[in-house]
């Protein structure tokens, strides 16, 4: 993965810090209150994938793309449902490695595109079929003029029967019944994000490189999904825009600014900035207000704000970005043994594991202490 491809997703961001050894303060001990021991894990299961997991809002069940045998036609990916409960792997439909997931409403969609070209680009025309147990609904053709070259998981939520995908300079509401653009945003730069809000009223866009913003080369955007105005507007410095990760209330924007990056919170609506409780900066285990060596990655899951870098993962209040709890990654000879949060259910958070048995990623069950809130 480039270093570039590390500065432009927040899957990319999870996947660049599961894949950093040997960073400085990966292995020293944190400021503040972490957590003395490793919070108890342990394995659910083994597969290779090829995109992260996706879990299905309200289940124990997630899906994840996985690899399969190459055919001409076919090449390189299987549908996977995974029981995060009982570790269980079901095989589904051959798809192209290329699909992406993304959650729709209260569903996965798919999201592929029709072909992969020989140097490995996705080619269009796209389409867009719902998960179901172990099989795909019909497939839409989506008038959906956007690109694959980045991870838009996030980027989905059910409105009127559509999900919002982004485009070159803008974003579409497209429907997943017929694929049609029922809306067509354009905000005359870049998009390098979008995201909606949990209550699907207000999207959220990243845009880089916008006129008129010299000292702020990435905007984020507030914008009333309803009629398309957008409402706020809060220019920052990146390399090349920032990831959104929504949550009641408030907007998470994680970005990097060269080898380092960081993460603000913005209050909604308004894009008001949420001060830090604290500032420490480089810590092994990760704050709001820090800064950290190839930036953070941040989720939203079982109304807890996981904050995770390459050295260590943390707890946060969704709204107040306060630290709950943190562990700073221990380290072997084999690297560090990080692990990226996609799920949680029933008390525990459900991760991919940064060190890997043989060819296959480990998914790995983790029980943070209650401090969480989870």
């Amino acid at each position: 993965m480039s270093t570039e491809r590390c500065w432009r997703s927040a899957l990319a961001g999870a996947m660049c810090a599961l894949l950093a050894t040997a960073l400085p303060g990966a292995s020293g001990a944190a400021a503040g209150p972490p957590s003395r021991h490793a919070w108890a894990q342990s394995q659910v299961t083994t597969l290779t994938m090829v995109q992260w997991p996706v879990q299905v809002p309200g289940t124990p069940y997630a899906y994840a793309v996985a690899v399969a045998p190459v055919t001409p036609t076919r090449p390189g990916g299987r549908l996977v449902r995974i029981d995060l409960v009982t570790g269980q792997l079901a095989k589904g439909p051959q798809v192209l490695s290329a699909s992406q997931l993304l959650v729709a409403g209260k569903s996965v969609a798919l999201l592929s595109p029709a072909r992969t070209a020989a140097n490995g680009v996705p080619q269009g025309p796209y389409s867009l079929r719902l998960a179901s147990g172990l099989n795909l609904g019909p497939a839409v053709r989506l008038g959906w003029t956007g690109q694959l070259e980045d991870p838009v998981s996030g980027a989905g939520s059910l409105e009127s029967g559509g999900i919002w995908l982004p485009t070159a300079e803008g974003a579409q509401l497209v429907s997943v019944s017929s694929g049609k653009v029922l809306k067509n945003l354009s905000f005359g730069a870049r998009v390098t994000g979008v995201a909606t809000s949990p209550d699907g009223t207000l999207l959220y866009v990243s845009l880089f490189g916008p006129e008129g913003y010299p000292s702020s080369n990435t905007v984020i955007d507030e914008v009333d999904a309803g009629s398309g105005r957008v409402v706020a507007r809060r220019g920052l410095f990146t390399v090349n825009g920032a990831a959104l990760t929504p949550v009641p209330g408030a907007l998470w924007a994680s970005y990097r600014t060269g080898m380092a990056g960081g993460t603000d919170l913005y209050s909604s609506t308004g894009l008001d900035p949420v001060a830090p409780p604290e500032v420490k900066a480089f810590s092994a285990v990760p704050r709001y207000g820090g800064e950290q060596i190839q930036g953070f990655s941040m989720s939203y899951l079982g109304a807890v704000v996981w904050m995770q870098s390459a050295s260590g993962v943390s707890c946060l209040s969704p709204s107040t970005g306060s630290f709950r709890a943190g562990i700073a990654f221990s380290t072997t000879t084999n690297g560090s043994q990080a692990w990226s949060p996609f799920a949680t259910w029933d008390g525990l958070v459900y991760a991919v594991a940064g060190i890997f048995t043989g060819p296959s990623h480990a998914v790995v069950a983790v029980r943070p202490p209650a401090t969480c809130g989870l």
